[in-house]
């Protein structure tokens, strides 16, 4: 199994907040162990803000097994389920790491300035003592070119690009393009990208047509695989099981398609890099 570390950049914190939803090994007193605690001190060790991915499965009466902890799971005051009868057992991926964001910045009106003073080579260095720990470290970043998603760029060495099918998305995506490609070369950084194709309609002409006019403008910028438009995305939020690990999804096809196309790139790129 590979083994990923995510690293939430966006203050908006959906990536950590998603994957961390119901984790019980971060407690209230954990709650500002994030990426804030190594922007504010770059010299404190990465590896302390890392926090292990869980899920939990339905479970019919309370008991312990190993590792797992069967507990009451606790919803909403306004959930009319009957949710709060029941019990779960959290299972730990240990394979699967996430440093949250940092969100309290969002709240912060001096956040310009203090973003304005990092070093962007900040995360590049920081990640450095756990690099070999990791087959792939990711970075999920906000929808603009702002110090936190240059920091998350001179750490990379490969970009992923979402987009939806859209006359104004095609038009963002290209200018994001532009801009990054000549902050690689304004920092004499390599990157290498793709463009994968989101909230996509199969038997869409419209959608189709969108398509293949970023495969001629891209190439093989372009990913092939598509990621389709499901409801049971965003229901997945709210049952905290990444439909990868559900046996009723249809689109989890569609993520481990793209993963396997992306760590095919990603192995062609290293070996033309050896060359």
């Amino acid at each position: 199994k590979s083994r990923v570390l995510v690293i939430d950049m966006d203050p908006q914190g959906n990536a950590g907040s998603y994957l961390l939803k119901g984790a019980v090994d971060r407690e209230e007193k954990d709650r500002e162990r994030d990426l804030g605690v190594l922007l504010k001190d770059p010299s404190h060790p990465i590896k302390d803000l890392i926090y292990t991915y869980q899920y939990y499965t339905e479970e019919k009466a309370p008991k312990t097994n190993g590792k797992a902890q069967h507990i009451p799971r606790i919803e909403d005051e306004d959930d009319d389920s009957d949710t709060k009868s029941k019990f779960f057992t959290w299972h730990d991926v240990e394979n699967l790491k996430i440093i949250p964001a940092f969100e309290a910045i969002r709240f912060d009106f001096e956040s310009d300035a203090f973003l304005a003073s990092l070093d962007r080579e900040l995360l590049k260095e920081a990640i450095r003592p756990i690099e070999a720990d990791f087959d792939f470290i990711l970075f999920d970043c906000p929808p603009a070119l702002n110090k936190l998603s240059q920091m998350a760029l001179m750490a990379s060495d490969y970009v992923v690009m979402p987009i939806k099918p859209g006359e104004f998305e095609i038009i963002g995506m290209h200018a994001m393009l532009d801009v990054i490609q000549k902050f690689s070369e304004a920092h004499d950084h390599a990157l290498d990208f793709k463009v994968v194709m989101n909230q996509y309609r199969n038997g869409s002409k419209k959608h189709s047509e969108y398509f293949l006019k970023l495969n001629e403008a891209l190439g093989d910028i372009l990913a092939n695989t598509t990621m389709n438009l499901a409801e049971e995305i965003t229901g997945s939020i709210k049952a905290n099981l990444p439909v990868i690990f559900s046996n009723k999804s249809v689109v989890k096809k569609d993520f481990f398609a793209l993963a396997k196309d992306l760590v095919k790139d990603l192995k062609r790129m290293e070996a033309s890099n050896a060359k």
